[in-house]
């Protein structure tokens, strides 16, 4: 299982699905943030927890794009 930390434009968390299961059927469950995201961050399960990552609570990163 992973923890997906969805982020908005802003990257501010705006939902946190805790341990999602990997796919076993079809159709495989979808998780979705409960407001708009544009970022999903994954993790290993347990993260969101261990970080104490709440919703609002807001995000650095940059990203490199390799050619």
């Amino acid at each position: 299982p992973i923890d997906m930390i969805f982020l908005d434009a802003n990257k501010k968390i705006v939902h946190i699905q805790k341990n999602a299961l990997p796919c076993s059927s079809d159709p495989c469950t979808l998780y979705e943030p409960k407001e708009p995201a544009l970022y999903v961050v994954e993790t290993q399960s347990g993260f969101s927890d261990r970080h104490n990552l709440e919703i609002g609570q807001k995000i650095e990163f940059t990203l490199d794009i390799l050619e």
